[in-house]
């Protein structure tokens, strides 16, 4: 990175092009300056950082008695300094013209929880490179990384691999009688990884008189960010990651249809390991009508992980490989993503999520990268093979995935 005085900084992740990391695994690269001219300096430090911090304001009261309280928390999971270069014995040292790189690796710990970025908080990891000079401001540069905590649904609670199925009747009165609408929804388990088709059963049958315009599909994050000052308060923000819409039905009708949707790129389902910012998520199905009435609503949670529920992809029980970090100093790629010894699954792609690149308004923590840091989250190439039941068969493309009709 130019700080615009003619000191280039960069960092060159070993064997890992995206800089994508999961927890456990050995972090390393080379530091890259190159400076124009020779320089006296105190000292250049790395610094490896990975944290929480959630911040938000509210304002209560009105005129005189109007007051804004800031909320806010922190918490750490690395912090490492090292010192590429260092003056000896008060005589300070020299940073000579041309290129200087610097080897460095720091193991990660297991329970790192994922990167994380959003409106009033991120779970962060960061390079930091300060060029420490005298009597001069010091150069400072930052680079994110992403980390990866893996999510074995496999390991998680049997629910997760049971169906689950919703249902809600809504009446709607018209004069002295009253109709109503029924809608129900399903899913074949509770557990899915990014990539991962959704089969989504909905049956509707509206014996009213007001016409279902349409049905809506979507499946939406909510994040929880907890505070620590000046009190303990929670706050809630759910987000849409990506939806379907489908054809309503007429009033006096009934309809079965199953609509598959692509879970996106998303950070996976996150309840442990970071106490400030909590990740969850639910489908949800709208069956949307006009005028003053309000519309049948059915949600469904959801748990995504990182690796796939065995029994949806094969019969044999299945035998995992462990997860090693590199031995010493010796760099690693990407973990390719763990899953049964004996299962073909493709290596995941790294993605970014929609909306998830930091908006510091921090400058001490902010990137000195050229665009917007964004994590990469893994997502899975399954082909057709998820799902072995018909759900799939002779299914048409839509801009956010496949449905199906059944009559």
């Amino acid at each position: 990175m130019h700080n615009g005085k003619m000191v280039f900084c960069e960092v060159k992740f070993d064997n890992n092009p995206n800089g994508v990391y999961y927890s456990g695994q050995t972090l390393s690269g080379v530091i890259e300056i190159t400076n124009e001219k020779q320089r006296k300096i105190n000292a250049v430090t790395l610094r490896i950082e990975g944290y929480a911090k959630c911040k938000w304001s509210e304002t209560r009261g009105s005129g005189r008695n109007r007051r804004t309280i800031v909320y806010s928390g922190r918490e750490d999971y690395i912090n490492t300094v090292s010192y590429l270069v260092r003056k000896v014995d008060g005589v300070d040292a020299e940073l000579s013209a041309g290129l200087h790189k610097f080897n460095f690796a720091c193991p990660l710990p297991f329970n790192l929880p994922t990167s994380f970025e959003s409106k009033y908080g991120h779970i962060r990891y960061q390079i930091k490179v300060d060029i420490e000079r005298p009597w001069k401001l010091d150069l400072k540069y930052s680079f994110g990384f992403t980390v990866i905590k893996v999510y074995d649904l496999n390991y998680d609670s049997p629910a997760l691999k049971t169906p689950l199925k919703v249902e809600t009747t809504k009446n709607f009165f018209l004069g002295l009688s009253s109709k109503s609408v029924y809608i129900s929804s399903e899913i074949p388990t509770r557990g899915f990884v990014a990539g991962q088709s959704v089969p989504i059963t909905i049956a509707t049958n509206n014996e009213s008189n007001i016409d279902v315009k349409e049905i809506k599909v979507s499946l939406k994050k909510i994040i929880l960010y907890n505070s620590q000052t000046p009190s303990r308060k929670v706050r809630e923000r759910v987000e849409s990651t990506s939806e379907i819409r489908h054809a309503g039905v007429q009033r006096k009708s009934k309809e079965s249809v199953v609509v598959e949707m692509i879970f996106p790129a998303v950070p996976p389902t996150t309840v442990t390991l970071c106490s400030l910012i909590q990740v969850s998520y639910f489908i949800q199905i709208v069956a949307k009508v006009g005028g003053i009435h309000f519309s049948p609503i059915l949600r469904m949670p959801v748990t995504i992980g990182t690796v796939p529920l065995q029994m949806l992809y094969q019969p044999n029980p299945p035998t995992f490989n462990s997860i090693e970090a590199a031995p010493g100093p010796v760099p690693s790629a990407p973990l390719v993503m763990p899953s049964p010894s004996n299962q073909e699954l493709p290596p995941p792609s790294y993605q970014e999520a929609m909306g998830m690149t930091s908006h510091d308004a921090d400058n001490d923590e902010g990137l000195t990268e050229d665009k917007p840091f964004a994590p990469l989250y893994p997502v899975i190439n399954f082909g057709t093979t998820t799902f072995s039941h018909n759900f799939l068969e002779n299914a048409s493309s839509t801009p956010y995935g496949r449905e199906k009709k059944e009559k």
